[in-house]
């Protein structure tokens, strides 16, 4: 989806952002809950990053790559992807796309899906106030987390009145894309934790091999 495009003819949109190095299973459950829980959404949009700030970028495939696994994966459609944090090219930050977003259409709403253990972190990200400001916060709250994911809510609102936090109940479906990447250089591929129309796009095109 071209994104900037689109944008100012749509309400609301919700965001859900990662490298997909390779995308998952527990990914996409997380656009099918943020639907549920949100169902006037016009869409679920996966917004692959370029060059994420925490992690080993030697280490990620190409933005292409993620894309086309993204577009496979994806099935709903209500759900779409948007490879402009891949076009804008260096490190990606959270507050540019929202910037960009709200300058193409100032009245649009905009959902960040994050899990609860991005929350208990997130006044670490770049500007999270001004995030707070123009977007609000749709957290994956699992049953039977150790996380006090309110404590931390009220944390965020001290700091901005403005904060609008909402919470979706969300399976415990941990997988790791670091275990997968390295089932996938011995061989070994699980449709239970990866689609199988990626698993394929991994295989034909040689990827996560060693």
């Amino acid at each position: 989806m071209d994104l900037l495009n689109e944008v100012s003819r749509l309400k609301s949109i919700a965001i859900v952002g990662g490298t997909f190095n390779p995308v998952h299973k527990g990914h996409i459950m997380l656009g099918e809950f943020a639907l549920k829980t949100l169902p006037f959404l016009d869409y679920v949009v996966y917004m692959p990053n370029n060059k994420p700030v925490y992690k080993d970028n030697g280490k990620i495939v190409s933005g292409y790559d993620r894309i086309k696994m993204l577009e496979l994966a994806l099935s709903n459609s209500k759900m779409t992807v948007s490879d402009m944090e891949i076009k804008r090219g260096g490190i990606t930050y959270t507050i540019d796309t929202l910037r960009l977003l709200k300058r193409y259409n100032s009245n649009i709403d905009i959902y960040l899906v994050i899990g609860g253990d991005s929350l208990v972190s997130f006044d670490s990200w770049k500007e999270y106030v001004e995030i707070l400001k123009i977007s609000k916060l749709l957290v994956a709250k699992r049953r039977g987390s150790d996380y006090n994911l309110e404590k931390y809510e009220k944390k965020l609102k001290k700091v901005c009145d403005e904060a609008e936090i909402k919470y979706m109940d969300s399976p415990f479906f941990d997988i790791s894309s670091t275990v997968l990447r390295e089932q996938f250089s011995k061989g070994i591929y699980d449709t239970l934790l990866v689609p199988e129309s990626v698993i394929d796009y991994i295989r034909i095109n040689g990827m996560y091999r060693n």
